[in-house]
């Protein structure tokens, strides 16, 4: 994901992904989502996970300019 994670210290409210996040939505920056299981041994904190394809790692990569 690009960005830089907040420090630990400093975290937002809601979901600490919010600031860089290309799912974010009005809830993602007050409400801190699950965790939900999403497959053996898999979980995600994420108030849209359902929503799309699981990995959804193509969607969190920094594109070249």
């Amino acid at each position: 994901m690009p960005g830089s994670p907040p420090a630990p210290d400093a975290l937002p409210p809601g979901c600490a992904f919010a600031p860089r996040c290309p799912l974010v939505e009005d809830r993602c920056h007050r409400e801190e989502p699950g965790p939900w299981t999403v497959g053996d041994g898999h979980e995600v904190s994420c108030h849209r996970w359902d929503e799309v394809p699981y990995p959804a790692t193509e969607l969190f990569l920094e594109r070249p300019a």
